[in-house]
């Protein structure tokens, strides 16, 4: 049985062989090499996208408790201003009743002073009628003495 093949034939094709193997291995070779870059590159990317999700919890963690204490912090400034508050509306409300009193206590020595006015114009005012009709009835009284007397008053003056 004779070849069909001759030995060149044969050179040729086992070196095309070669050739395509070597071709096969490299398409390979890069085929596995672009694998493990795109491997490498997801698990990069992951780990990229762990890491950020870790920061971005921490973050935001850092800004409740941020907001927590901004909370804290207004709450107690709110205490302190309605404690401020409240020391100056007792303030002012002690100013104002100590007004109200004065006003009454200046209210009542005036009226005081009025009614003890009126007491005494009365009482002066008694007195000069009083006097005045003392003098009346001592004058009449010493009339009617003398007339009864008749010191010389005419009938005309009676």
């Amino acid at each position: 049985m004779q070849s069909n093949f001759s030995y060149s034939e044969f050179v040729l094709f086992s070196t095309k062989q070669k050739v395509q193997q070597r071709r096969a291995e490299a398409e390979q070779a890069l085929d596995q090499k672009l694998f493990d870059e795109t491997h490498q590159a997801t698990m990069s990317d992951e780990l990229e996208r762990r890491q950020r999700k870790l920061e971005l919890r921490d973050e935001s963690q850092r800004y409740r408790n941020y907001l927590e204490q901004r909370k804290i912090d207004e709450q107690r400034q709110q205490v302190e201003l309605d404690r401020i508050l409240q020391t100056e509306l007792d303030r002012q409300n002690a100013i104002r009743t100590q007004k109200v009193r004065a006003e009454k206590e200046k209210r009542a020595k005036l009226l005081h002073e009025v009614v003890e006015g009126r007491k005494q114009q009365i009482i002066d005012r008694s007195m000069t009628i009083l006097s005045k009709s003392c003098c009346i009835s001592l004058h009449f009284a010493f009339r009617r003495k003398k007339s009864s007397r008749g010191y010389g008053i005419s009938m005309a003056e009676r």
